[in-house]
């Protein structure tokens, strides 16, 4: 339940308007996919997040950008799957697509 609660309001911090903040929610959104067994991230819950996470990882602040990466390396860890499928549908629209394809091959476990 406190998962389902925490993570809407942790994912509005990478909409702030301070670089601080988002960097800041970065680290407590990779502690905060740890902080409970992966099934409780299961479904819903972890796409809408990838589908969050990979709009930032497109931010133009390079230095945000390897935050969010670091969250969805993380995010593999708790289902590589939902990563893999999600990456692979943003790939083409990002402006650098090295990011979806380094988590593109982590995410397949190559």
């Amino acid at each position: 339940e406190a998962v389902h609660q925490l993570y809407p309001d942790l994912l509005k911090c990478l909409d702030d308007s301070s670089d601080d903040v988002r960097f800041a929610v970065c680290g407590a959104l990779k502690v905060f996919l740890r902080s409970a067994p992966p099934q409780h991230f299961a479904g819903t819950l972890l796409d809408y997040m990838c589908d969050q996470l990979l709009i930032h990882l497109d931010d133009p602040d390079q230095v945000i950008q390897a935050a969010v990466y670091d969250i969805l390396l993380v995010a593999i860890e708790v289902d590589a799957k939902v990563v893999r499928k999600k990456a692979m549908a943003v790939r083409s629209n990002q402006r650098d697509v090295r990011w979806c394809d380094k988590l593109l091959e982590l995410a397949s476990g190559d």
